[in-house]
C-alpha cells in the first residue's frame, strides 16, 4: 500500500519489507488513528491490517470477518480499539493491545453497514 504526504508529495510503501503482511485483494476502507501514527486497512480478502506509518510495518493482522471488510474506524481518543464491519453482516470491536501482544482481539457481532466513531469515543 502506498501512502502519500501532501506537503512534499513524497510516497511511502507500507508492508514492503514483509510480503506476508499484504492484502491479497482490493482495499475497500482505511482509517487513520487520531495521532496519525497508525493506518488500518480493510479489504475484500477479509483481513484488516494495522500499519505503523513511520516504519511502514504491519503491527497487527486481524482475521475474523467471513466476507469483505467494508469499514474500519479507530476510536477517537485512543489507538487501543478499532471497530470494523463486513459484508458478512457483522461488526467487530478489536482490542489492539491484546492483538499486538499475541492474543485474539475482542469481537462483538451485530448487523451493520458502516461504522465510525464520534468525538465522544
Amino acid at each position: 500500500m502506498r501512502v502519500f504526504s501532501l506537503p512534499d508529495f513524497s510516497c511511502k510503501f507500507l508492508g514492503q519489507s514483509d510480503p506476508n503482511a499484504q492484502h491479497t485483494d482490493t482495499i475497500l476502507t482505511l482509517s487513520v488513528s487520531h495521532d496519525g501514527k497508525y493506518i488500518a486497512s480493510g479489504s475484500k480478502d477479509q483481513k484488516i491490517i494495522v500499519w505503523d506509518v513511520e516504519s511502514g510495518a504491519a503491527v497487527a493482522q486481524l482475521n475474523g470477518h467471513a466476507s469483505d471488510v467494508t469499514s474500519v474506524a479507530f476510536f477517537h481518543k485512543t489507538n487501543r480499539y478499532l471497530a470494523s464491519t463486513g459484508n458478512d453482516m457483522t461488526w467487530k470491536l478489536w482490542d489492539l493491545k491484546q492483538v499486538v501482544s499475541g492474543h485474539k482481539g475482542t469481537q462483538l457481532s451485530q448487523c451493520l453497514n458502516c461504522v465510525w466513531c464520534v468525538s465522544d469515543c
